[in-house]
């Protein structure tokens, strides 16, 4: 009999609260409607009254400039059909009356001496007539209607909100008592079936998380030494670029001095071939000696006979001429050793030329090794970098495995913890279960 009184209380203030939340639910929608169609009336209004205010200051041009006071009553009335108008007043530049239409009790057009009283939005507007102001127009709009109108919707809008919310509750309470009841208790078995197996399974997933935490420190001290090795790489690896450069810098030094040599080479070459043209010349010299000793002694051969022919007259001319004869001789022996002289210094210069020709070609060919050298230099260097860059990326990359074995290893930590709350919570939706059951058993009774 308690549980059946429990049963009861518990019953009715679900529906009370299901009423007061449908309730709410459908005022909430009520008001959001209620407040849009506010806003399209008075929207509509705005554009009706602008309008109308804009077609009568245009079609009131004419009779205030010719004085027809009958079409402009005319033009008036014609936009007070609409009933949101409740008075217009037309007056002259110097504010003098023209016409005026105002409603009665009746709301009938009557006329009107442009004193309009009560609460009204006026509106005002210059009446031009080629861009020259020829009077003015006061127009008195009236929301009466629109409210009116809204409280007619606000009358409807509680009616529905009313019967909605006595609809929403008599069907809340059908699907509660034939749609949920038995799809709960299924809900409540399958929760306690789950709860069961995911508790194992969470057991097993704890073990085996323990064990990928134990693997990943045991990952992360070795990448913390594979790193430490390619660090070590990286260093040698950067001292071999040093040396490299340091080699390929001294092969371009050694590139530069033998380019000077060569050209040393070549001076060298044109002052031997200068000095070897002048030793020609000066055989030419030599040859030139040697003919005039040849004729030297044969004027001496010459004065000699002569000499002879004179006799005692000629005695001293003749040891003259011999001792001439003589000098001539040994001119012409002297320029013939300094020709042969001069022939071998000739011959040993072409010598020479030819060495330091041939000496030339070596130093060019030397030079063209040691380009090549220095080529094979710059791309073992650049080999080198690459290299250098490749275990840098190695390196950081190393770096980034030793991080996300690190994350890993926090990560199987908290996975551990989480499964450790999970099975917390198990143990918490096990006891929320049973109160599930509770309940569902004690509607199955009052059913």
């Amino acid at each position: 009999m308690m549980n059946s009184d429990k049963n009861i209380q518990r019953t009715g203030k679900i529906t009370i609260i299901m009423i007061v939340v449908s309730f709410a639910i459908s005022t909430g929608f009520s008001f959001f409607d209620f407040a849009m169609e506010r806003s399209r009336l008075r929207q509509d209004f705005e554009e009706d009254i602008t309008l109308i205010t804009e077609r009568l200051t245009h079609n009131l041009q004419n009779p205030i400039w010719i004085s027809d006071v009958v079409q402009a009553v005319q033009v008036v009335e014609s936009e007070m059909k609409n009933r949101r108008i409740y008075a217009a007043v037309v007056k002259e530049k110097d504010s003098a009356l023209f016409c005026a239409r105002a409603r009665d009790s009746n709301w009938k057009i009557i006329e009107s001496d442009g004193n309009i009283k009560g609460d009204f939005g006026v509106r005002q507007a210059d009446i031009r007539y080629q861009n020259e102001i020829i009077g003015r127009l006061e127009l008195y709009p009236t929301t009466q209607f629109m409210d009116e109108s809204l409280r007619q919707t606000a009358i409807i809008m509680a009616v529905r909100v009313f019967f909605t919310s006595i609809i929403m509750v008599a069907v809340l309470l059908l699907i509660g008592k034939f749609c949920l009841i038995n799809p709960l208790s299924e809900v409540v078995s399958g929760l306690r079936r789950v709860g069961n197996e995911v508790g194992f399974t969470t057991e097993r997933i704890a073990a085996a998380i323990g064990q990928l935490s134990q693997a990943a420190y045991t990952q992360v001290a070795d990448v913390e030494k594979t790193s430490a090795s390619i660090e070590n790489n990286a260093a040698i690896t950067q001292q071999s670029n040093n040396i490299r450069s340091r080699a390929d810098a001294l092969m371009k030094e050694t590139g530069s001095v033998i380019e000077q040599a060569e050209q040393s080479m070549d001076k060298l070459i044109v002052l031997i071939n200068d000095i070897a043209d002048t030793g020609k010349k000066t055989q030419k010299i030599i040859k030139i000696i040697d003919e005039i000793a040849f004729q030297t002694n044969l004027l001496a051969l010459n004065a000699s006979v002569e000499a002879a022919r004179a006799g005692e007259a000629g005695a001293g001319f003749a040891v003259v001429a011999g001792e001439v004869r003589n000098l001539a001789k040994r001119s012409s022996e002297a320029a013939g050793n300094t020709g042969l002289l001069i022939d071998e210094s000739v011959s040993k210069m072409q010598q020479g030329i030819e060495g330091v020709s041939g000496t030339g070609e070596v130093f060019k060919e030397v030079a063209g090794r040691i380009l090549k050298i220095a080529e094979l230099f710059d791309e073992s260097a650049r080999c080198s970098r690459e290299q250098t860059q490749g275990i840098y990326q190695v390196g950081n990359a190393m770096n980034h495995v030793k991080q996300v074995a690190h994350e890993n290893a926090s990560g199987a930590e908290e996975i551990s913890e989480s499964i450790r709350e999970i099975i917390r919570q198990l143990e918490s939706m096990n006891s929320y279960v049973k109160k599930l059951v509770v309940l569902i058993g004690s509607g199955k009774q009052n059913g």
